[in-house]
């Protein structure tokens, strides 16, 4: 496929990249553990979860956005040690986020708030 105006090819590549970044199966896994740990606390009303839930995936969509931009800017200074560096650091806010998430999980705050929303579910 050949396409010869530069801003069509750079509206498919941003397309591309986008969708990409939607697949990733450990960012959706994330945002979906994000949406099941606040969604107990917007006390399961569908409107909160709807307004939740987008706003969640505008914002996911802006920071791909920010990050396609800024990925053509930082390609000079990124060098394979920074990689590395910023991989770590990912992999130290992704732990630290499982063990807030598991913690949530195993450790709630206040059962009796929880318990209304739940006996809704049935």
């Amino acid at each position: 496929m050949s396409i010869s105006n530069p801003r069509v090819f750079a509206f498919f590549v941003f397309l591309k990249r986008v969708f990409l970044n939607i697949i990733n199966i450990g960012t959706f896994l994330f945002w979906l553990g994000l949406l099941v740990s606040i969604a107990p606390t917007l006390e399961l009303e569908t409107t909160r979860i709807i307004v939740f839930f987008s706003t969640v995936m505008i914002g996911y969509l802006v920071l791909g956005f920010f990050k396609i931009v800024l990925a053509k800017q930082l390609s000079k200074t990124l060098t394979p040690p920074v990689i590395y560096s910023l991989r770590m650091f990912v992999c130290f806010l992704l732990i630290v986020f499982g063990i807030y998430f598991i913690y949530q999980g195993v450790y709630v705050p206040d059962p009796d708030v929880l318990l209304p929303s739940i006996k809704q579910w049935n």
